[in-house]
């Protein structure tokens, strides 16, 4: 079994994603909402929880540069380009990283 798809399967079947709710007087919308992503395991797993988190955050990362419309400048979007294909290495694309690297125009 290749590693992305060990992955995904272990996220599905061992992680949770949520969002919850609660008063906050002090926000504006007096409703605080907290996402949250956990997976739980027992330590011998320890190794794959790991690369689980390094590729989260890497994907955290990209979202956020997303979101404030980075991607639409090419410097941003090559280096967005850099950090997604430190995720999931051993998964399979449509695009090899240099062939995307050089239609940027920079």
């Amino acid at each position: 079994m290749e590693l992305a798809s060990y992955i995904s399967g272990f996220t599905d079947g061992e992680g949770t994603f949520s969002v919850s709710f609660s008063q906050c007087s002090r926000l504006k919308t007096q409703i605080e909402a907290r996402p949250s992503f956990s997976i739980s395991q027992h330590k011998r797993s320890k190794e794959i929880l790991l690369k689980i988190k390094k590729d989260f955050e890497i994907f955290v990362d990209i979202c956020k540069m997303m979101s404030k419309g980075l991607h639409l400048d090419s410097e941003f979007l090559f280096k967005i380009i850099e950090k997604a294909y430190l995720m999931n290495e051993s998964g399979k694309r449509k695009y090899s990283k240099q062939k995307l690297l050089s239609l940027v125009i920079r």
